[in-house]
């Protein structure tokens, strides 16, 4: 359980397009059409803020942390990255992360433990459907990043969740298409499986 006094929890979600959802990305209280706007409606009790910019990949997380995390001394920080990382080298032909990842993705972590030790970080596993843009080699990177991930959160004994089994429930009923649009991106119907899995976590955390 998160003790806070008098003030309001705040919880920050750090990550790539997916949290961003067509944020305004100069207007610090635009939380998008994704999850966290939904989350908000449900948790008004709690501040969220995202910190979700499209494209970027674990090194750009890493280069912005101090100031979208660390100086918003948050009880809670939610990161989500990787799928950039794996398909970024195939789409536009950037270097691989894959002797990165790992040790930059450390680096985040313990950036924001060192500054911040009451945060409870929680990571959110890498996600993509083999559908519109992701080839079977993009499934299979973002796989290795899925595991790296694991084993991060393992070694400094952080929470992880993983919408792919939920995402899985939902295919049974519809295309992978009404889920995401290419992939990678949400659809509304997604974006609402995303936000009961959180939901759910956010309600075991006793806010």
């Amino acid at each position: 359980m998160i003790v806070i006094g008098d003030e309001m929890t705040k919880i920050v979600f750090f990550g790539d397009s997916v949290t961003e959802a067509h944020r305004q990305l100069k207007n610090d209280k635009d939380l998008g059409q994704g999850f966290v706007f939904s989350l908000q409606n449900i948790f008004r009790h709690i501040s969220f803020y995202n910190k979700g910019i499209g494209g970027q990949r674990i090194k750009d997380l890493l280069m912005r942390v101090n100031e979208d995390v660390i100086s918003l001394d948050p009880d809670m920080c939610f990161i989500w990255i990787g799928v950039n990382d794996a398909w970024l080298p195939y789409l536009l032909g950037f270097e691989s992360s894959f002797d990165t990842f790992s040790k930059d993705y450390t680096k985040l972590i313990k950036q924001i433990m060192d500054a911040h030790k009451k945060t409870k970080i929680v990571l959110i596993k890498p996600f993509v459907l083999p559908i519109g843009q992701v080839t079977l080699d993009i499934l299979q990177d973002v796989d290795k990043y899925r595991t790296y991930v694991d084993d991060i959160a393992k070694a400094y004994h952080l929470d992880v969740i993983d919408i792919k089994n939920d995402i899985e429930k939902q295919l049974v009923l519809m295309s992978g298409e009404h889920l995401f649009y290419d992939g990678i991106h949400p659809t509304p119907e997604g974006y609402q499986v995303i936000t009961d899995v959180l939901k759910q976590y956010l309600e075991g955390q006793n806010l």
